[in-house]
Parts: structure tokens; sequence; C-alpha cells
């Protein structure tokens, strides 16, 4: 008896982090953190996401075109591009970046709302 107590906090802990990632399986979108800075996904999968899903990519600025209060922005890498709209100042032209936003969809087109 003395033993088993000595080992129950151990014991709960893995049962816990056991209910916790087989929740997370059912899941994917708890298993990946999107807004982990060193996690950029590729753009081609990032406009694959529901809307509302919030991501992060890496690419270069080929496009910008401004806005009244916003500027849109195009991002590529090699495995393709989105447009990506920000209430900042856009990004120099050919700069390569990694950014944070969420997928929204305008017309059937993807783009990254940055945050």
């Amino acid at each position: 008896m003395l033993s088993f107590r000595r080992h129950l906090p151990l014991s709960l802990t893995a049962l816990l982090l056991t209910l916790g990632l087989s929740a997370c399986r059912d899941n994917p979108a708890q298993v990946f953190s999107p807004l982990d800075p060193s996690s950029p996904i590729k753009i081609a999968v990032a406009a694959q996401q529901a809307e509302g899903v919030k991501v992060v990519v890496e690419g270069k600025v080929v496009a910008i075109a401004p806005l009244v209060k916003q500027s849109v922005y195009e991002l590529q890498d090699d495995s393709g591009v989105i447009w990506v709209l920000t209430d900042s100042q856009p990004p120099t032209q050919k700069t390569t970046i990694k950014i944070h936003g969420i997928i929204r969809s305008s017309n059937g087109e993807r783009y990254i709302d940055q945050k």
C-alpha cells in the first residue's frame, strides 16, 4: 500500500497526459499550435484550411495593393501565393517575412487576415 501511494501522483499525471493526448487526436487543430512562431506551414496548405483557422506562413512579398484604411500584399513561397490583408503598413516588396494570421474567404478566394 505504501508503494502505491508513492507512485500515485506519477500515475495520475500519466493518466491525465494520456487522456489529453487522445482527446487531441480527434481534433487536429488542437495538436498543431498554429501561432507557434517556429512552425510556419506552406502557403498552399494554409489556403486549404477552413475559414477562421489561425496559421503561420513564411514567404516573399511579390505585390502590394494599398486600400483606404488597410493594405493587401501577395505572399509567395515554393508552394503558391496568397493575399494578406493588414491594418499595418505593408512590408517592402521582395522582402521575405513570417506572418501570423487567420484564414478568411471572400467571393470564394482565400486570404490571410494578418494578426
